[in-house]
């Protein structure tokens, strides 16, 4: 037996990760996204921003920043970052905050040029939606990506993640008031 797998036990987690490892797939997928969604959402003179990170307040500002000159003459007032949208990639920091590597720096999957990127991106998706394409120029994600072994992991019997929703698992004890 692994020694790993002894230390933790053999619960759902190991499971999981012991047979994502073991996949063909899954050697296939890195663990970290090669393709993040980014969009944006137009309402009137609102603009919500979506990206897939947590800016910090500084990144934020300059993304900000960036959207406000992009969509200027254009009637749009008011940015809003929405963090978080359609995936999952960690921080947004400045290149001066990855830097310092504190911990959001530290914890910035793409390296201190990934403010820049989004900015670009956000930017390059603003000309597009003004120009009617709707759609940057950096092309499509590919049609497939290989995620169905994520689904895959063993739920055990009697567990909570094997009640049906809503299914109540234990009776709350007697309340006095």
């Amino acid at each position: 037996m692994n020694p790993a797998l002894f230390l933790f036990g053999t619960d759902r987690y190991v499971a999981y990760y012991r047979k994502a490892v073991h996949k063909p797939t899954a050697r296939d997928v890195s663990w970290v996204p090669r393709y993040l969604p980014v969009q944006q959402l137009r309402i009137g003179q609102l603009l919500i921003a979506g990206m897939p990170n947590e800016p910090t307040t500084i990144s934020g500002r300059r993304l900000r920043s960036a959207l406000d000159s992009a969509w200027r003459g254009d009637g749009v007032e008011r940015v809003v970052i929405g963090a978080y949208s359609n995936a999952y990639c960690g921080y947004l920091t400045t290149p001066e905050e990855y830097q310092e590597q504190a911990y959001e720096g530290a914890s910035t999957l793409y390296g201190q040029w990934s403010l820049p990127v989004f900015c670009t991106e956000h930017v390059e998706l603003t000309r597009a939606m003004r120009s009617g394409e709707g759609r940057s120029t950096l092309g499509e994600p590919p049609t497939k990506i290989p995620f169905d072994w994520c689904l895959e992991a063993p739920i055990r019997p009697g567990t909570l993640a094997s009640a049906h929703k809503g299914a109540v698992m234990i009776l709350p004890g007697t309340v006095e008031k």
